[in-house]
Formats: C-alpha cells, structure tokens, sequence
C-alpha cells in the first residue's frame, strides 16, 4: 500500500511480511503494553524493538493472527511469548538466542 496518515497519539507499523503499512492497535500506559486486536507479526516487531530480541514466526502464515492482551512492562520476554503462544495455541522455541513462534 502506500502508506497511512498518523495523527496525535496514533501510532503505525510498517510489516515487512506483507511490504504494507498499517495503524498498530497498541497502548502502553505507565505501567503496562496493551495490544487490541493486533497481528502476531505487529506484536512480534514492537517486542524485538523493545527487548532487542531476535523473534521469528514458522510458518509465515500465522504471523497475521491476531491478539488482544495486556503485559506489565517489566515482564520478562519469555514470559510475554509464553503467554501470546499460549494464547494463540502456538509454541515457542529458543535456539542460539532467537525465539520461534510455531504452531
């Protein structure tokens, strides 16, 4: 696509899966993030933002799922990708420092 508008207290994302642009339906206050129906893909960017993680999502299809939830902002990051597969019914493996989210 070729892109969105942003105004005051929106935010957006750029999914490099799909080459597209989209508003990010998260919210983080003082103490928590809230993603409000997000796509996993979304969810995934903003973590390896935030934690400097390396995330990747087998197969690339389930990475348009998407989540509502809410994590305290000091959780861990496996913590929060335990939660989100559990969530989803998927799983989460850990190799070499990269986490893969899988069915």
């Amino acid at each position: 696509n070729k892109g969105i508008v942003i105004r005051e207290n929106e935010s957006g994302i750029y999914n490099s899966l799909t080459k597209e642009f989209s508003y990010l339906n998260m919210e983080e206050t003082a103490d928590e993030i809230i993603f409000n129906a997000t796509m996993l893909s979304d969810v995934v960017e903003v973590l390896e933002e935030r934690y400097g993680a390396a995330i990747t999502i087998h197969p690339s299809v389930i990475a348009n799922m998407q989540i509502s939830v809410s994590f305290d902002k000091y959780e861990s990051i496996d913590h929060i990708l335990e939660i989100i597969t559990e969530t989803l019914a998927l799983s989460v493996t850990e190799k070499d420092g990269v986490y893969t989210i899988s069915w």
